[in-house]
């Protein structure tokens, strides 16, 4: 098998990519082609399908943390009370 030097196309790295027959030139991907290892294959595969608008891109759902309660200064206390008494 012949083997070729190619740039991955996710970190950069050259890796030596086996030229293998491919039968099902059109409807298989093979991460061999693009990347240095299989998990930067599918990272590739990936960005590919978000550009297409194939896949919605996922963003990290953040939970709003629970508020702590904090406590009013006397100042502040006294100017409540003062507004509910003149209301």
């Amino acid at each position: 098998m012949a083997l070729g030097i190619k740039v991955c196309k996710v970190c950069g790295r050259e890796y030596e990519a086996c030229h293998t027959l491919r039968p099902n030139l059109n409807s298989e991907f093979r991460w061999q082609d693009v990347a240095c290892c299989p998990e930067h294959g599918a990272e590739y595969l990936r960005q590919i399908m978000i550009s297409r608008g194939e896949i919605v891109e996922e963003h990290p759902v953040q939970e709003d943390a629970p508020k702590k309660k904090t406590r009013k200064k006397k100042s502040e206390v006294a100017q409540a009370e003062d507004q509910k008494e003149m209301a």
